[in-house]
């Protein structure tokens, strides 16, 4: 096994240095350029010099042994490069800013935009070298230090609505696909789908990061292919789900995947685990991945749960009964019947794609969720009815013994799910939330102010599972 940095000696001027740095960076977020106190470059300045001297010293003595090992002092390069640039960002964000850049005395100017996503990066990397081998940070647990930004709409993205179909229909720069496929073979003769995004510098020690995508996404889904894309470039490695009979797996599986399907989670994550046994293994889950990853996370009922460092889920829809009643009546149903259509085109997609997909008897095409839900997804996944899959599949009932540490992000104007079920919600110690004013369901399309660019939600993701 190729050794760990030597993080330990390191770990108490490293994360002063940071402490430092994510101050400038809190403090330019709530208050935005050209009023930081000129104080809080020289705090980062003095631990920086005092790593920097720290470093040298423990290089040397690596490169005066017999038998120096050479990708510790690659690492003490890096390291280096990492102080140094952070160091140099901090000093810009507390200059003077003209226009879209930064001005320093001797660099000129700086297009804002990439100070912005190199601070993000360093303080992303620098958080990775804190983490020990018990999966939690060596000086402060997650749910102690992290404190996410306010998020601030586009100013004419300030409903929950424009938001939503915002997300869907701005999708940004497009990004090639080059993970590789694994397929998961469940105890039915169905099959689930990973994808890999695995970075070429990656070592078996980093760590590994599971995303879920929501009702009627798939790997493929923007937040998924964004998400997979900024961690990758931070150097983790990435599965992207597909849950059963969605993405690439749609012609491996005869049955659809619900609200409830904590085990074909538990099978993903085991799949991992033996994939990657000295990782540490954060999970994200959007939406309907969120419920599914809440509700496996607290119900222990699978041994895989105690192979999850973190996790975070975005909307999660905690009470199924109460989003889908808020789904039927917001817009005069349209979410509801948006839902409905696309789970009605899969399911003929499927049947089309192989033999053995079955409709129940009495399946015609479903008006609503609900009609699809009591039609199709309760009968076939072995439930009495849509309210008997509603209420045993709901995540609001499994989250107060939740016993990894979890961050749920949700915002106040999302048109799918009602807030106050989170609001009401009682947390386990282990559970924290986050409950923004805007932000509408998946979307956060933000101003990016504070962030390298605009989706909000991105960074939030790459914040909690590298802190």
């Amino acid at each position: 096994m190729k050794p760990l940095p030597p993080t330990g000696v390191l770990s108490t001027p490293i994360s002063s240095f940071l402490d430092h740095s994510e101050r400038v960076w809190s403090e330019y977020q709530q208050q935005g350029p050209n009023r930081l106190a000129r104080t809080l470059f020289e705090e980062v300045d003095v631990s920086a010099n005092v790593l920097l001297s720290q470093i040298e010293v423990l290089r040397d003595q690596e490169l005066g042994r017999g038998n120096s090992d050479v990708s510790i002092c690659e690492w003490y390069d890096q390291l280096v490069g990492v102080i140094r640039n952070l160091r140099d960002l901090a000093q810009r964000c507390v200059c003077r800013v003209e226009g879209l850049c930064f001005f320093a005395p001797e660099a000129g100017l700086i297009p804002r935009r990439n100070l912005l996503k190199s601070y993000e990066e360093g303080l992303a990397w620098l958080r990775l070298q804190l983490v020990g081998e018990d999966g939690l940070c060596t000086d402060k647990t997650p749910l102690d230090r992290l404190q996410f930004p306010e998020f601030q709409p586009q100013l004419f993205l300030r409903s929950g609505h424009l938001q939503t179909v915002a997300s869907v229909l701005l999708r940004g720069n497009r990004i090639p696909y080059t993970a590789r496929q694994h397929q998961i073979a469940l105890e039915d003769g169905d099959q689930l789908v990973l994808h890999d995004d695995c970075p070429s510098a990656w070592q078996p020690h980093q760590r590994v990061v599971l995303l879920i995508h929501g009702l009627t996404g798939c790997h493929l889904s923007s937040y998924m292919v964004r998400i997979s894309c900024k961690l990758a470039q931070l150097g983790l490695r990435v599965f992207r789900l597909d849950l059963r009979g969605c993405g690439a797996g749609l012609h491996l599986a005869r049955r659809s995947c619900h609200a409830g399907s904590s085990g074909d989670l538990a099978e993903a994550i085991n799949f991992i685990n033996r994939t990657c046994p000295q990782s540490q293994l954060a999970v994200a889950g959007f939406s309907l991945g969120g419920n599914i990853l809440l509700k496996f996370l607290g119900e222990h009922r699978y041994r895989e749960v105690e192979c999850v460092t973190r996790a975070i889920a975005i909307n999660p829809p905690l009470n199924l009964i109460d989003c889908e009643r808020t789904m039927s009546r917001t817009g005069f149903g349209i979410y509801s019947r948006y839902f409905a259509q696309r789970l009605h085109r899969q399911l003929l997609e499927r049947q089309a794609a192989q033999d053995g997909v079955v409709f129940p008897e009495g399946y015609r095409q479903p008006r609503s969720l609900r009609e699809f839900d009591e039609r199709y997804t309760a009968p076939a996944a072995g439930f009495d009815n849509a309210d008997h899959y509603y209420r045993s599949s709901s995540s609001d009932q499994f989250v107060p013994h939740i016993q990894t540490p979890t961050q749920i992000i949700a915002s106040r104007d999302d048109p799918l799910i009602p807030i106050d079920n989170l609001l009401r919600l009682k947390l386990s110690d282990f559970v924290n939330r986050h409950v923004t004013d805007h932000g509408g369901h998946l979307a956060f399309v933000g101003r990016g102010s504070c962030d390298a660019d605009r989706y909000w939600i991105d960074w939030r993701v790459v914040d909690w599972v590298t802190l």
